[in-house]
């Protein structure tokens, strides 16, 4: 990842680009993908990394055209299990 430090209005700005070795060793979608799991979001709450990923790979989140397809012919939505936070 690459890091420019930048000035706007006299305040510092902080931008990160993707980098060529982030690149080959794992797909920003994947990291989208995580970002939302943690955040208990759909990647499409983040419209415009996930639209910039679409646009480079339109293959990136086909299971989530899969899922739409499914909830408008009335297919029950699947609940995954997710692990307890709970410390005993």
């Amino acid at each position: 990842m690459q890091n420019d430090d930048n000035v706007v209005d006299e305040e510092p700005v902080l931008e990160y680009r993707w980098g060529e070795r982030a690149k080959i060793e794992i797909a920003e979608s994947d990291i989208l993908k995580f970002v939302a799991e943690t955040l208990e979001s759909s990647p499409k709450s983040f419209r415009q990394q996930f639209e910039e990923i679409k646009r480079q790979n339109p293959d990136a989140f086909k299971y989530l055209d899969d899922d739409e397809d499914e909830e408008e012919n009335g297919s029950p939505e699947l609940i995954r299990d997710r692990p307890s936070t709970s410390r005993s």
